[in-house]
């Protein structure tokens, strides 16, 4: 005879084990159970975390008291130090503030690459002819030809001065200070750059990119002007495209109305014609003859390339005379408008 597998309710189990487990205890042993779960992954993700600041601190320590083995970059395999390489959980740090400050890097297209490299970019295309099959005539010839965008190491660098009282506090306070600082410095830097840089040992700025202009047409900016200005960028960067302004360009804009005297500007969503407006104070509010005139673009940030080469690194300075150390924190970074025909400015704004 074959034995079947007998399932027992809940009911039945009850009858089995008699009064000496209640339905109640039961219950709450499961409340229990799940109670110290959570408290296990909050306590194992809060360990986590901690362990990452301990790490970073830790490393920090090292690099004041130049306690090794740390790793060292070196220019050449004969060549002195080119800085200790700064781990991961501290370079995280950093980068997140940098992130939460900037707006060309957090929304420009980047990669990472240690060296030179040079990006082929499309100047004259091939252009297509309407032919008829019964002429004796030959299909018109295209030369297309190319040019190359350099994105080389240019090296940025920021100093962060540590009081040796700091290392006897807890490792956040450590690590929370350098980060700070040193992602302030940066991203400040950066920022400037990716607008304004000259390509000169930094990177090229948008406001330097062969930019196709567009006068405002009244004494004032006026709505028609921003409906102009989003227009002139071609059709394909559109989709992605966003506005950048100087503060005093954004604040003619929140007071715009359009034909319907509603105001252009959405405060919920911070977006005109629903693209997103970007405050950019490195772009100039006093340019023109008299001084009082700015600009507005709008294109797709994303055909800015950024090339971050060289990882973080950090090395020290003592301050002589002084419970104090320098660190200098720096890395290599470059930048460029590949396509600058998917931007416009709106010049002469007032």
């Amino acid at each position: 005879m074959d034995e079947k597998k007998q399932e027992l309710t809940l009911e039945e189990l009850k009858d089995v084990i008699g009064e000496t487990i209640k339905e109640s205890e039961i219950v709450k042993s499961v409340e229990e159970v799940k109670a110290a779960v959570e408290v296990l992954k909050s306590s194992k993700s809060v360990a986590s975390e901690e362990e990452k600041n301990e790490k970073a601190a830790q490393f920090i320590k090292d690099l004041v008291f130049e306690k090794l083995p740390l790793e060292k970059k070196t220019i050449t395999s004969n060549t002195g130090s080119f800085g200790y390489t700064i781990p991961t959980e501290l370079a995280d740090a950093i980068y997140e503030k940098k992130d939460k400050i900037a707006k060309i890097r957090a929304n420009a297209f980047s990669f990472k690459l240690d060296g030179p490299f040079q990006l082929p970019v499309e100047s004259t295309g091939i252009d297509a002819y309407w032919i008829t099959t019964e002429a004796d005539t030959d299909i018109t010839e295209s030369n297309p030809t190319i040019t190359k965008k350099d994105l080389v190491d240019n090296y940025l660098a920021a100093r962060i001065r540590v009081p040796y009282k700091l290392m006897n506090t807890s490792a956040f306070d450590i690590v929370n200070y350098v980060s700070k600082l040193a992602s302030r410095a940066l991203a400040s830097k950066e920022e400037t750059a990716f607008v304004a840089g000259s390509g000169s040992g930094e990177p090229s700025g948008i406001r330097t990119a062969s930019i196709t202009g567009i006068p405002q047409t009244g004494d004032n900016l006026s709505y028609d002007d921003l409906v102009e200005l989003f227009y002139s960028v071609p059709e394909q960067y559109r989709a992605n495209g966003k506005f950048l302004a100087s503060t005093g360009a954004i604040k003619l804009i929140r007071k715009l109305k359009d034909t319907q005297n509603l105001p252009i500007f959405n405060p919920m969503d911070q977006t005109i014609f629903g693209k997103a407006l970007l405050e950019c104070t490195d772009i100039p509010e006093k340019l023109g003859s008299g001084l009082n005139t700015t600009e507005i673009y709008f294109g797709d940030l994303e055909d800015y390339w950024i090339k971050d080469g060289q990882s973080l690194l950090a090395e020290t300075r003592p301050v002589p005379g002084r419970l104090q150390v320098d660190v200098i924190v720096y890395q290599s970074t470059d930048g460029v408008l590949v396509n600058p025909d998917s931007f416009r400015k709106l010049i002469g704004v007032k």
